[in-house]
């Protein structure tokens, strides 16, 4: 199942494990899961490799989307400057952008991961910005990660 196709049936079964434990559902998380099932309608072969990305990279993937979700100008510039950019890697994005918090410790520590992410960037442009303008959509993706 596709990284952001597998928001329904996640959002199906956790609803269920949530029904089950007698729990209520975060605030906001269908409005979020539909989001992501949107996205993924409209960009499914971005969907489809986004998928295979964090399937490769769990923990970066994790990270980038909570980071990117509760950072959006940030993860828009980012976005931004990698399709500017197309022969340029993480290296010289962090050089440019010095003192991003949690970003520059993702790009430190998963280093292939974010040079990996740039290169979906730039296959897939119209998919990657739409998803940066989708702040709680990404940070939903961060806790679910289901393909």
């Amino acid at each position: 199942m596709r990284l952001l196709a597998g928001v329904v049936t996640f959002t199906v079964l956790s609803s269920f494990a949530v029904g089950c434990a007698g729990q209520t559902p975060p605030p906001n998380t269908n409005r979020r899961a539909e989001a992501l099932a949107a996205w993924n309608t409209e960009h499914p072969q971005a969907a489809t490799e986004l998928c295979t990305w964090a399937k490769n990279h769990p923990e970066a993937a994790s990270r980038f989307f909570d980071w990117a979700g509760h950072h959006r100008e940030h993860s828009q510039e980012f976005v931004g400057w990698t399709l500017a950019h197309p022969n340029k890697h993480i290296d010289a994005f962090v050089t440019e952008h010095p003192r991003w918090g949690d970003f520059d410790w993702i790009a430190e520590t998963h280093h292939p991961a974010a040079n990996a992410f740039m290169d979906w960037v730039r296959r897939h442009p119209e998919a990657a910005e739409a998803l940066m303008s989708h702040p709680g959509a990404l940070v939903y993706a961060s806790k679910s990660m289901s393909c």
